[in-house]
């Protein structure tokens, strides 16, 4: 047991499985040095707006930051409410967070739906899936021939444009 817990094998060890093994850590290693340049990057990247925002919040007197704060968070809160009567007087900060945290959750995802609902959908076709073959990753639809994106198209398309019609 000793020898596994230092990370050694017991019994004979065969040298192509060393070998490959240390092959595998290598390219880890490898794999791991490009993502911290990745990281440095980005921190570095970040660096120069986090470095000008201190700047400024040095220059702003403490209770005049929050009173800030307060005000935008209260401005925010007031968009995200249908009307401005819907929103209390009395309510507090934290609650107006919510308020805020939950509209941009609801539009995040209403945004999500709209781009599911509205991105190109991939047609199959029987006969081209018997003259290439099964394929992994179908091509994807495009409504009118090469031939025809060219030239101007009619405001409203005939039914036959839609290979898809039968699906949608």
């Amino acid at each position: 047991t000793a020898a596994m817990d230092t990370g050694q094998r017991a019994g004979p060890s065969n040298p192509g499985d060393k070998e490959e093994d240390l092959q595998g850590l290598w390219q880890e290693l490898y794999q791991l040095q490009a993502k911290q340049k990745k990281l440095k990057r980005e921190v570095e990247k970040h660096k120069l707006f986090e470095d000008y925002l201190i700047k400024v919040l040095e220059k702003i007197p403490e209770d005049q930051l929050l009173s800030y704060m307060q005000m935008s968070i209260t401005n925010m809160a007031r968009q995200c409410c249908p009307s401005a009567y819907s929103m209390p007087k009395s309510m507090d900060l934290f609650s107006k967070l919510s308020l805020i945290k939950e509209f941009m959750l609801d539009k995040m995802e209403t945004v999500r739906l709209i781009t599911l609902l509205t991105e190109p959908r991939v047609c199959w076709s029987w006969n081209s899936l018997r003259d290439q073959g099964l394929r992994r990753h179908p091509k994807p639809f495009r409504k009118y021939p090469r031939s025809w994106v060219s030239t101007p198209r009619t405001p409203f398309p005939s039914p036959h444009a839609s290979e898809c019609s039968s699906l949608s």
